[in-house]
């Protein structure tokens, strides 16, 4: 369909109506620049994911590793819930050890996410084929409990005052 509106639109510009040719014609070059760029992405998907967290830890970033033998883009990344949390894309690369393209989206909290929440996020992807598969690997980084970080606190204390009372036994 395409190429009879393209087709129709020189023909007309060829009519000798300059008025109208020079339009046609420009319109003639926009449908044939989309029609070129729809080819070279073969097609988009916009793929929408929530993750529970089912951990015993909050969690203040989340890394979504994407992978496909298909080449693909990054397009757009954004978080639907916690509205507040900011996107960094990881541009596509070939990784050829593994024989796949490569692309990652970084998240980072303003709102943590507590065990037991959801956190949803969408994503635009763009793929030189119709025909993709992708492979997806999410990596949350948790933020240490604060009885962990206690306990922590509290070894480390102990092994300085241990330090101290046994170089005050040696003198």
């Amino acid at each position: 369909m395409v190429y009879t509106l393209i087709a129709a639109w020189v023909e007309f510009a060829r009519s000798g109506d300059m008025r109208w040719g020079s339009v046609c014609i420009a319109l003639a070059m926009v449908a044939a620049w989309q029609l070129a760029v729809r080819a070279a992405l073969g097609s988009s998907e916009t793929v929408f994911r929530a993750l529970d967290n089912d951990t015993s830890s909050a969690w203040s970033a989340l890394e979504w590793d994407v992978s496909s033998s298909t080449q693909f883009s990054i397009v757009d990344a954004w978080m639907v819930a916690p509205t507040d949390w900011s996107t960094a894309i990881v541009p596509v690369t070939f990784n050829a050890t593994l024989n796949e393209y490569v692309g990652a989206v970084n998240f980072t909290a303003g709102t943590l996410i507590n065990p037991g929440d959801e956190i949803d996020f969408q994503a635009k992807l763009g793929f030189a084929s119709s025909s993709f598969a992708l492979t997806e690997e999410f990596t949350p980084t948790a933020v240490p409990e604060p009885a962990s970080a206690g306990i922590l606190a509290l070894a480390t204390g102990g092994l300085l005052m241990s330090r101290r009372l046994a170089r005050g036994n040696a003198e």
